[in-house]
């Protein structure tokens, strides 16, 4: 068969002198991005696992979401997995800007990334990428998660320039938050935030971008490394579902006939650790138990595997309603939870006719 030749018609080659090229001039070339950025973005645990990025010697840039409750946070570099450093969160910004800075406690000898100056502007359909940890727990290893999901990169296009925001079609994922997006010359250009979730929605990412950052620094200039750690007073608010299985001693001398109840409850975190409780106890349709309290959580951090402990003493009113009449008693509680388990375990002392009840609670929670 007669070789033919491989050139566009005249006419194509035409239209892309005049304005309609037929590819892209230059396609960014991620695979010399990578390498030069990986050890400048350390994994973050503190409210589960983010991202940041180095950008300076002593500072690190992240998303708010990460580190807003101003729990012990500790980061974790690419050459050293297994070993970590605790840092100070100096600087938020709110759910409206969703950006903030942690502060290592010496200088780091890796190469910082830079953020792109203010004046840039960006246009729709620029390239771009992120190098994050959408990773899972690994529960009892050390470090506690994943490793083969860590220090992934994800590219795409900036889909619009907004005002506040980048909106970009990057697959982001939980582990991806706080870490940076780039120009395909590895400068940053923004900071993972959130993405939209729904049923008939692809990817659809928001992003802070540089020109937000960039007045976030130059704003505190001047005091980021004597800047103090922000006060603990000034944590977000959690909260909790569970359901669970009660145990109730006082159950069979109230006249019930069982001393266990399905439970369902709820509990807010004022500042991450002030806890307003209460949950509903179901025997029948005659019989339910209701409780309501106040807390304060504790929480331990194993500095060498990052699992985290809390722990829960409360003051708590407890209401039996039984066919015969309902009856109240004050107790004294202890929840005990961790970061690697799902179930929850908490202890109720009741003071029953000047003897004391126990109220024991077996359940699986989530928090947001």
């Amino acid at each position: 068969m007669q070789n033919q030749s491989m050139r566009a018609p005249g006419w194509l080659l035409l239209l892309s002198f005049v304005g309609f090229p037929l590819v892209s001039a230059r396609a960014a070339d991620w695979k010399s991005v990578y390498p030069d950025l990986k050890n400048s973005i350390p994994i973050l645990f503190s409210q589960g696992v983010c991202s940041g990025a180095l950008i300076s010697p002593q500072l690190i840039l992240t998303a708010s979401h990460c580190v807003d409750k101003l729990r012990r946070t500790f980061v974790m570099w690419p050459d050293e997995p297994g070993k970590y450093t605790e840092v100070e969160t100096i600087l938020i910004k709110g759910a409206a800007q969703d950006l903030a800075l942690v502060r290592l406690p010496r200088p780091s000898t890796r190469k910082p990334m830079v953020v792109l100056e203010a004046a840039a502007e960006l246009k729709p359909g620029q390239e771009v990428a992120t190098i994050g940890h959408p990773t899972m727990p690994k529960p009892f290893s050390n470090p506690p998660i994943d490793l083969d999901s860590t220090y992934l990169i994800s590219t795409g296009v900036i889909s619009r320039v907004g005002e506040k925001d980048l909106i970009s079609d990057l697959s982001l994922s939980p582990g991806n938050s706080g870490g940076p997006v780039v120009d395909d010359q590895g400068r940053i250009v923004g900071v993972v935030s959130r993405k939209r979730i729904d049923q008939f929605v692809g990817n659809i990412g928001y992003i802070p971008h540089h020109k937000k950052i960039q007045a976030m620094l130059t704003e505190n200039s001047t005091e980021l490394l004597t800047r103090p750690a922000v006060s603990k007073w000034k944590a977000s608010w959690g909260m909790g579902v569970h359901l669970g299985y009660t145990v109730h001693t006082v159950m069979p001398s109230l006249g019930a006939s069982g001393n266990g109840l399905w439970t369902i409850g709820a509990d807010l975190d004022l500042l991450d650790r002030v806890r307003l409780l209460g949950s509903v106890s179901v025997f029948d349709s005659t019989t339910l138990a209701t409780n309501y309290g106040v807390g304060y959580k504790f929480e331990f951090v194993c500095t060498k595997s990052m699992y985290r402990f809390w722990v829960t003493p409360s003051f708590e009113r407890w209401i039996y309603s039984l066919p015969q009449g309902s009856r109240g008693f004050l107790g004294a509680g202890l929840s005990l939870a961790s970061s690697f388990s799902p179930l929850d375990i908490k202890g109720v002392a009741l003071s029953v006719d000047g003897r004391a009840e126990w109220a024991v609670t077996f359940a699986l929670s989530g928090r947001f």
